[in-house]
């Protein structure tokens, strides 16, 4: 948490509604929960005022987004690492039919 009146430099928010009560994401990806100032007044970010929460708005939904976003991602990874071992498997498959057709011609010179 800051303290009232004190600065902070952010990418400019990209993602979410600037009201209280709210999270919103800048470009960079940080997030941030915006919170109504203790002394009741707004307060501003990047010269915006924030207009009062509105009690229907569910920050829940926002997890939820973000939730669904880190799971499709961990399967996108889950996919190119199963890629990267069929791969890896082929290769070594590839190296072990070369290696018992070179010891199977040298079996053939020796035996001539």
């Amino acid at each position: 948490a800051f303290d009232d009146g004190d600065a902070i430099t952010t990418s400019a928010i990209e993602k979410g509604d600037v009201a209280s009560g709210n999270v919103v994401q800048t470009g960079s990806g940080s997030k941030y929960y915006l919170d109504s100032a203790a002394s009741g007044g707004g307060f501003s970010l990047f010269d915006r005022v924030v207009k009062k929460a509105d009690p229907d708005s569910k920050v829940g939904d926002t997890t939820k987004n973000s939730e669904d976003a880190r799971v499709a991602q961990a399967a996108k990874r889950a996919e190119e690492l199963e890629a990267k071992r069929a791969a890896a498997a082929e290769r070594a498959a590839e190296a072990q039919a070369k290696k018992e057709a070179a010891a199977a011609e040298a079996e053939r010179k020796r035996e001539e």
